[in-house]
């Protein structure tokens, strides 16, 4: 909720100083964890993900690289043999890596119809010559739910668009009815007239 976000983005806050602190007493890199600062993605509930990982560096290839979140593996990917394994939570279906990674360096981690639940920090460890990691954090904001008309009221909005429809021909027959009775009233008038001058 409100505070749980609150409370992630002073953490972040707080990692950020650390690492200003950290570069500027660095004649204490004992003393230094490695902290980070992560960028934002935010998309809506239902949507796509993407979230950028990418890692250019001449003369080094790519070992391994995996995408974690809350200390959970999320994906990794074995560059020697190509072959990818999923944590044992996720769906299959819904996060992917671009196929041509190697070729374009590019390690994002594509989330597809996120939902609420998938929200938070996403680290994305690189193992080259040297190590890489970066990390994204990924909001979600909820889709918002559209007004739904009951079936009785929709019956009822089609049965008065069906009246509307039908209301020029009923009156055109009511008006044709008047006319015929008043015609019938008309010509029994007249026979009636007819009868009492003969008697």
């Amino acid at each position: 909720g409100m505070c749980k976000r609150l409370l992630s983005d002073v953490l972040v806050s707080l990692a950020g100083l650390a690492h200003i602190l950290c570069g500027y007493f660095s004649i204490f890199p004992s003393f230094c964890l490695e902290v980070f600062a992560p960028s934002e993605v935010a998309v809506s509930e239902g949507e796509d993900a993407t979230l950028p990982c990418r890692s250019v560096t001449a003369g080094q290839s790519v070992k391994s690289a995996r995408w974690r979140r809350n200390g959970k593996v999320v994906l990794q990917l074995d560059a020697k043999t190509g072959g990818i394994t999923y944590g044992e939570d996720v769906d299959r279906s819904r996060v992917s890596i671009p196929s041509e990674w190697d070729r374009q360096a590019d390690l994002s981690l594509t989330i597809k119809r996120v939902q609420q639940q998938d929200e938070g920090v996403y680290y994305c460890d690189i193992d080259k010559w040297e190590r890489h990691r970066s990390a994204v954090r990924l909001r979600v904001h909820p889709q918002v739910p559209t007004p739904e008309i009951s079936t009785s009221l929709q019956m009822a909005l089609k049965g008065h668009l069906v009246l509307q429809r039908k209301l020029p021909y009923c009156l055109l027959i009511i008006i044709i009815m008047i006319i015929i009775i008043i015609i019938i009233i008309m010509i029994i008038i007249i026979i009636t007239n007819e009868i009492n001058v003969i008697f």
